[in-house]
């Protein structure tokens, strides 16, 4: 922070032209932004100090002090620097060598050092003059402070972070405990403090630090200043390197305004926020506009800064990776030469921009098949980012991967899988640090940022795995990692809060709760209908989610979840073998190539190494699901039936089996319990279905266990299961009359504490599922009675829930303690795949009043259960005022907690469908289940038929109490219904358990 001392002094009784009238003018004209007055007055202001006072006076040191003021903001250093030092000279000599004048000059001529990039003297007048400072004014004055914030902001510019940090904390303390809190140098230092978190990717501390000291500027500085720009301007850049992309737009264009408003669109902060503003659309994919506005940037630093500047260098860096992106060699490599030679002249070779230059060239010439250049740069690159910024930066990680790319290419596999196996540990290692700070929603960007690493990584093992099986570990180890991180994080997040987060964290997450149900009934609205402050409650949210996220440890209980491919072996019987199905886009080496492909990792005891198996390619999968009728589609593909085309007769399913299975069984002799979590597609699948060559069917040969990840098998499961209760919602009636539903909502209210926060909103949805229409299921009622009867012969507790009290009031009224052991649904399901019209399509049929949970982004309001009183609102009626709707969707079922719930069984159509997202799996009615905390899932991949459903679920629980255990009750009751129905999978075959 740099202070500019000018002598102000009353005018009276002067005469005109005097130094003091002069200096004065000067101050004044500078003050009113005037610098082209200022600086005339200060010329004249030396002259007269000199004739009036001489060379060897205090009064013409501040003239000279002034003057070389007036020089360095016109970046005209080297004359600023001259007369600094001159000054310096004389106060020094005249005041001694603890003056603070003399401290003063040292500050400023150090920080002229600096902007020249002459850092060894910019430390040694940095240091000097906080001695001073310290020693005249003590360690907890604010000036002090200054000399400290100034000399860790040029270390943190020079890379030295290790310097930097403890310096900007020193300086903040003092700041606090001086000038408090609301106090723009306080801010000044968090910002700057928050910058070096972000350099060194620890992003939660650094968002912290930038929402705080963008506050206190706005309350200190107003909106509308530069210094508020700023902050603005650093966490923008924060939200872009961890994927929130169009939150950082909104702040970078904010910034930008500001900046443009304020200073004008010829001033160098404004250009940088054009140059930040297109890398973001870079990264969008926006070539054109990104484009366009880096040439701007980089005019306007030209005209500002002169071609020998850092700011101008970074915008041909910028540029030059643009025209990268799009193969636009010739043109890039000019313009990262010149950014490569600007940084070394500037910041030397040992800066981590320098790296960063070295790096990109290295890429750009491993493209250009000019390898030996390549590997030197990448080499280079390397050793200064090691030094520099340390091996937990995801700079390093990032130019370990991009060596790695060039040894694969070259040929040299295992330099190759040694570097992706370094790079890879350090994402992993990023993410258990980032991960504590961030939303659902964020987590999820940050995880689709990164993505395309864990793929290369994959894309790698998939195509030498032969050349060294020890890659069949390291695949697995990151599906370990990373399958259902997000789940499970909000899982033991939900666990804290309610089991030891204590009455403040309680408070938080209520608040959370009503913001996620206001959202949810505003999302449920026509997007004309919809409330002005539903940004506002999602920002809100949003920030409420992640207090309860730091005040947490869930993450650092979630950290057992990266664990080693060993730690499931130890838990496989001889018998028994683990399987963890991947998919991913394939890149092959030089280029992505638009395929996606499968593979499969097994593990079984005494292996020294999981078996790594490539699979097929998905549009091969994809190529076996018929267009025809769920019926015949099921029919076709789970049996070895013959259907005649153009060229053979084929079978679907030999070629699912030979796809998917065949080329697993040379390492499963001898295995008879097999436990597997899918991936992709195949979580369409039915595996317990699938036909093999000898007339049986999979599940006839092994026993087969669905995990979401088969990391479950860490967690501990005896396996015994008696339950203490039930709650079971059947033959509902989906036509309720109004005045009934609100008396019942009323009346609900009173007994069970309702609140109208509840209350979610409307839906109008245009298919129906189990049973074929939106009407009354017979069988259901049966199917909850039969089941009722039979639990409560043997003293199991059952509540029933049918006709017009199976409400949605009902349901959410069992969340936290209330929750029971089982939570059984006989309904209507619904699912709404991703919508694939055009936006302005969508938006013009929402706008239209069809429904909007079908074109939802979210995939958790495209899914969902149907319950009392439904046919009110599916119909268009208007939602009341403090009654459910009786839809319940799976993002309201995500907001429960059930955890006394080890099983949900879903007797209706499709519950088992979703989105799918990478590692995390399903986005659906399932996930919904998971996040409430439920361990076990029965759920349907299809439409089922009533009656069979009601037997299927009948029979599930007269084994349940035979067999003891969920699992083998699933089994005997498949079993049972397979070999009833063995020419039509269709009637059971759509039942899966998952755990």
């Amino acid at each position: 922070m740099l202070v500019i001392s000018f002598l102000c002094l009353s005018l009276l009784g002067l005469k005109a032209q005097s130094w003091v009238e002069i200096n004065a003018l000067g101050f004044k004209a500078y003050n009113e932004k005037d610098y082209t007055n200022a600086f005339i007055y200060f010329e004249q202001a030396v002259s007269l100090a000199k004739k009036e006072f001489g060379k060897k006076h205090v009064n013409y040191a501040l003239s000279l002090n002034n003057l070389a003021q007036m020089y360095d903001y016109s970046r005209q250093y080297e004359k600023a620097a001259e007369l600094f030092i001159e000054s310096a000279a004389i106060r020094k000599e005249l005041l001694g060598e603890n003056s603070l004048d003399y401290a003063w000059s040292l500050n400023n001529l150090a920080s002229v050092y600096g902007k020249m990039n002459r850092y060894e003297k910019a430390e040694q007048f940095y240091s000097e003059s906080a001695t001073i400072r310290k020693k005249m004014l003590g360690e907890n004055h604010p000036d002090y402070a200054s000399s400290i914030n100034n000399q860790a902001q040029m270390y943190s510019e020079m890379g030295q972070y290790e310097k930097a940090e403890p310096l900007f904390l020193q300086a903040a303390t003092i700041y606090k405990e001086n000038l408090g809190e609301n106090n723009a140098s306080y801010a000044l230092v968090l910002n700057n403090l928050a910058v070096l978190y972000k350099k060194q990717g620890i992003y939660n501390k650094a968002e912290l630090l930038f929402l705080e000291a963008i506050s206190i500027k706005k309350n200190t500085l107003g909106e509308n200043h530069p210094g508020y720009a700023t902050s603005v301007n650093n966490l923008a850049q924060l939200y872009e390197f961890i994927g929130q992309y169009e939150k950082a737009k909104t702040l970078y264009l904010q910034s930008a305004e500001i900046r443009k408003q304020s200073l004008g669109e010829d001033h160098e902060t404004y250009a940088a926020s054009l140059n930040n503003l297109a890398v973001l659309y870079r990264k969008m994919g926006d070539f054109d506009q990104a484009e366009l506005l880096f040439i701007e940037s980089i005019s306007i630093k030209k005209n500002a800064l002169g071609e020998s500047n850092l700011s101008y260098g970074t915008g041909l860096q910028n540029l030059a990776a643009l025209y990268h992106m799009q193969r636009k060699y010739k043109k890039a490599e000019p313009l990262y030469l010149e950014a490569l030679a600007i940084d070394e002249m500037l910041l030397g070779e040992n800066h981590p921009a320098y790296a960063t230059d070295l790096s990109n060239l290295g890429v750009l010439y491993q493209q250009l098949g000019q390898y030996e250049d390549a590997l030197s740069y990448h080499m280079k690159a390397l050793g200064i980012f090691n030094i520099s910024l340390g091996t937990l930066h995801p700079d390093y990680a990032t130019c370990l991967t991009n060596t790695a790319s060039l040894y694969w290419e070259l040929g040299n596999y295992a330099k190759a899988g040694s570097l992706y196996e370094e790079a890879k540990n350090i994402v992993l290692q990023n993410i258990q640090r980032n991960f504590g700070f961030l939303s659902e929603t964020e987590k999820e960007k940050y995880i689709s940022s990164i993505t395309f690493e864990f793929e290369t990584y994959q894309s790698f093992y998939y195509s030498h795995y032969q050349a060294d099986h020890q890659m069949g570990g390291a695949a697995f180890d990151i599906q370990l990692a990373t399958r259902g991180l997000i789940l499970n994080e909000k899982m033991e997040l939900k666990k804290f809060i309610l089991m030891e987060g204590g009455d403040s964290v309680a408070e938080i997450f209520d608040q959370w709760k009503k913001y996620n149900l206001l959202i949810a009934k505003e999302l449920s609205k026509p997007l004309a209908d919809r409330s002005v402050d539903l940004t506002g409650w999602t920002d809100q949210a949003n920030l409420l989610e992640k207090s309860l996220t730091r005040s947490s440890n869930a993450f650092k209980k979630n950290q057992a979840s990266f664990s080693h491919w060993k730690n499931i072996q130890e838990h496989l019987k001889p018998s028994e073998a683990a399987l963890e199905f991947i998919s991913f886009n394939y890149n092959n080496g030089k280029h992505w190539t638009d395929s996606v492909r499968y593979s499969v990792m097994i593990i079984r005891q005494g292996d020294t190494t999981p078996v790594y198996i490539p699979l097929f390619e998905e549009k091969q999968l994809k190529g076996l699901f018929s267009g025809d009728s769920l019926r015949t589609f099921a029919n076709l593909l789970y049996t070895d039936a013959q259907v005649r085309t153009v060229e053979n007769n084929i079978s679907y399913g030999d070629s699912l089996y030979q796809l998917i299975w065949e080329p697993l069984e040379p390492y499963l002799k001898n295995v008879k319990e097999v436990y597997y979590s899918p991936s992709g597609y195949l979580h369409h699948l039915t595996f317990d279905a699938i036909p093999m060559p000898d007339t049986k069917l999979l599940s006839d040969k092994y026993s087969l266990n669905r995990l979401t990840s088969t990391a479950k098998l860490l967690e501990v499961d005896t396996g015994t299961f008696i339950p203490t209760s039930i709650a079971l919602f059947g033959g509902i009636q989906y036509n309720v009359d109004t005045v009934l539903l609100k008396t019942m909502a009323i009346k609900h209210g009173e007994n069970k504490g309702k609140n109208d926060n509840m209350v979610s909103g409307a839906l109008v949805i245009d298919t129906v599922s189990r049973g074929g229409s939106w009407s009354y299921l017979a069988g259901a009622k049966k199917e909850v009675q039969n089941i009722s009867d039979l639990l409560n012969k043997n003293k199991i507790t059952s509540v029933m829930f049918t006709e017009e009290l199976g409400t949605e009031e009902e349901v959410k009224n069992l969340d936290a303690k209330n929750s029971p052991s089982i939570l059984h649904f006989s309904t209507h399901g619904f699912f709404f795949p991703d919508p694939i019209k055009k936006k302005e399509d969508i938006d013009k049929q929402v706008v239209n009043n069809e429904t909007v949970f079908k074109y939802s982004d979210n995939p958790l309001f495209r899914s969902g259960l149907i319950l009392a009183g439904a046919n009110y609102v599916w119909k268009g009626g208007e939602p009341m005022e403090g009654v459910e709707d009786g839809i319940l969707t799976a993002h309201e079922v995500s907001n429960l907690y059930l955890p006394n719930t080890k099983l949900v069984v879903m007797s209706a159509c499709e519950t088992g469908l979703g989105d799918i997202k990478g590692s995390e799996g399903v986005y659906g009615l399932q996930r919904a289940f998971k996040m409430a905390g439920v361990e076990y899932i029965i759920m349907t991949l299809w439409k089922v038929l009533d009656k069979e459903t009601s037997d299927f679920m009948t029979l599930f629980y007269q084994n349940l109490l035979t067999k003891k255990s969920i699992p083998k009750a699933f089994k005997a009751t498949q079993d049972t219904m397979k070999n009833k129905y063995r020419d039509e999978p269709y009637k059971w075959a759509g039942f899966v358990l998952m755990r």
